[in-house]
């Protein structure tokens, strides 16, 4: 359940946003083709994300996502929703100007090929700065995958 900050350009930080409400995605599969992609794409290439039979053996079955890769598919979630350009930027108003980082990110099961995962957000924060034309918006994602 990462807590993504992001830096917003804005003077009136509450400006309509819908802090509280939550924003749920679609499903996408993760395609054998998607789990190949992703792993060579970020040079991730450990024998728990490459190798077929040796991780047959192991308790998962199967290969399993890497981490860092299941955050970005997390982040991909939310913006095929359009959670950050239209409801964050184009219906609230707020521009939005950077990632700032995350608070919290743990993994509770694997994610294997085949797999479809499921994003849900939540803005539980939108807060000024020292900076009038600046503020802190804070989203909470979780993803989830098939029963």
């Amino acid at each position: 359940m990462p807590f993504g900050e992001m830096a917003m350009g804005t003077a009136d930080v509450a400006k309509g946003l819908p802090v509280g409400v939550l924003f749920k995605s679609w499903g996408r599969t993760i395609t054998e083709g998607d789990f190949t992609t992703l792993s060579s794409l970020t040079w991730i290439m450990g024998r728990l994300h490459t190798n077929k039979e040796f991780m047959a053996k192991s308790q998962f079955g199967d290969r399993i996502l890497a981490g860092g890769i299941v955050l970005a598919l997390l982040g991909g979630l939310g913006d095929s929703i359009g959670l950050y350009d239209v409801i964050i930027m184009d219906r609230c108003g707020v521009d939005l100007v950077a990632l700032l980082g995350y608070e919290e990110v743990s993994f509770h099961s694997p994610v294997l090929p085949g797999d479809t995962l499921y994003g849900t957000f939540e803005i539980t924060e939108a807060r000024a700065t020292s900076k009038p034309e600046r503020g802190i918006l804070k989203v909470k994602g979780v993803a989830t995958k098939q029963e």
